[in-house]
């Protein structure tokens, strides 16, 4: 059986983000035909969810994540220096020598026909030994992540505007010249490829996208809630935080205006004091927090609106909101990487006046709510199912192993 060493920074459970989703549910599926290592960093609450993970992999690593506090401070501090040195923050901030010394270990200990590295702040721990690894190297970006970090400068003000377009610059010459040194990656959208080949030329690259488990989601019934509305996302991410601020300054006004019985469920972990302090304002805004479960709330809602501004890659809470038939109203960076039609399978708008328009529109137009609950459903069920997406996923794998003779 075909080993595959797969190293992330974030431990794939439980799924509180979309990256977390997406490795957790390949895994799943993935482990059917591989033999699995999973070397991750885990926080001392997601240390009881390493059985979780062993179900699917034959071994499973785990080094504890410094908690807040001095680690923090000193982090930062290594930041700054990192940044006169011409080094983004964010590997600086991700660079943890335990799990070098772990990587060093399990490297020792087996040989590995595939070593597969989850986003770009993880590549620092194998680029470093790219000739001593006994192995092919695939680089899996989530994101291209300067994208993001320029539209959080532009969103930002001040010294933070200063500080994320530096490190949006550090940030693509560092993705740069990690395109040009590995041989094989796997984005989640064909605007991402363009910019990895444009890097390297050379790249042996594969556009796989997010998915959804279709069967999972139709595992639950609960009643659909008329007039109800929901926003989901780990809310510390700063993408969603800045849609969440959107949706409750500009967006929510015009729909209570023209549909005061409205309401809006805002479901997700860390929900920043300044969205909750926007949320109490705001009679039909209901907060939730971090659930167990997302089904029942995304099922129950008649409307799920993901307002991005900001992001890259192609957004799960979109493909789960069509598996549940919850019709979706998003912008386009909501929709990016994923094959939408306006008025087909989402209402698709860029401004607050465009997305509340979408929103009363669906919630009263009963024709067209069937219309697109079909037609995104069937989207789904036919292109990003896990099962799709993991044999697309598969197919890569024998192709490099092709490549280089194995």
């Amino acid at each position: 059986m075909t080993k595959l060493l797969i190293i992330t920074m974030s431990f794939p459970y439980p799924l509180r983000a979309g990256g977390k989703i997406r490795v957790y549910n390949l895994i799943k599926q993935l482990s059917k035909e591989y033999s699995i290592t999973l070397l991750s960093l885990v926080t001392a609450d997601e240390k009881r969810f390493v059985p979780e993970l062993e179900k699917f992999c034959k071994r499973v690593e785990t080094v504890p994540l410094a908690e807040r506090g001095i680690h923090s401070l000193l982090h930062r501090l290594r930041c700054l220096v990192s940044m006169g040195m011409g080094m983004p923050a964010e590997m600086a901030l991700k660079a943890y020598p335990a799990l070098d010394r772990m990587l060093n270990r399990v490297l020792s200990e087996e040989r590995f026909d595939l070593i597969q590295v989850e986003h770009v702040q993880t590549l620092p721990y194998v680029l470093g030994r790219l000739e001593d690894i006994n192995g092919n190297v695939l680089w899996v970006e989530h994101e291209v992540l300067h994208q993001r970090l320029f539209k959080r400068s532009e969103a930002s003000k001040g010294f933070w505007r200063w500080f994320w377009r530096r490190e949006a610059h550090l940030t693509r010459e560092y993705e740069a010249a990690s395109a040009r040194r590995v041989q094989n990656a796997i984005v989640v959208s064909k605007e991402e490829a363009v910019c990895l080949c444009s890097w390297n030329p050379n790249l042996n690259i594969a556009v796989i996208p997010n998915g959804v488990d279709v069967a999972y989601y139709d595992a639950i019934h609960v009643e659909r809630e008329p007039k109800s509305i929901i926003f989901t996302g780990w809310m510390r991410h700063f993408p969603n935080f800045n849609a969440a601020n959107f949706l409750l300054k500009e967006i929510m006004p015009l729909i209570i205006q023209k549909m005061p019985d409205v309401r809006l469920y805002l479901v997700g972990d860390a929900i920043p004091d300044k969205i909750r302090f926007l949320a109490e304002k705001i009679p039909q805004v209901f907060l939730t927090g971090f659930v167990d479960d997302i089904r029942p709330f995304v099922k129950r809602a008649s409307v799920a609106i993901v307002p991005l501004r900001i992001g890259g890659g192609t957004h799960l809470k979109v493909l789960e909101a069509m598996a549940c038939r919850t019709l979706v109203v998003t912008t386009s960076v909501g929709a990016e990487g994923l094959p939408l039609r306006h008025g087909q399978h989402a209402w698709i708008s860029q401004d607050a006046k465009g997305l509340a328009e979408g929103v009363i529109r669906l919630l009263r137009d009963m024709e067209l709510r069937s219309t697109m609950i079909t037609e995104a459903r069937s989207l789904v069920e036919k292109e990003y199912d896990w099962a799709v997406i993991a044999a697309e996923q598969m197919a890569f794998y024998r192709d490099i192993l092709k490549r280089h003779g194995q």
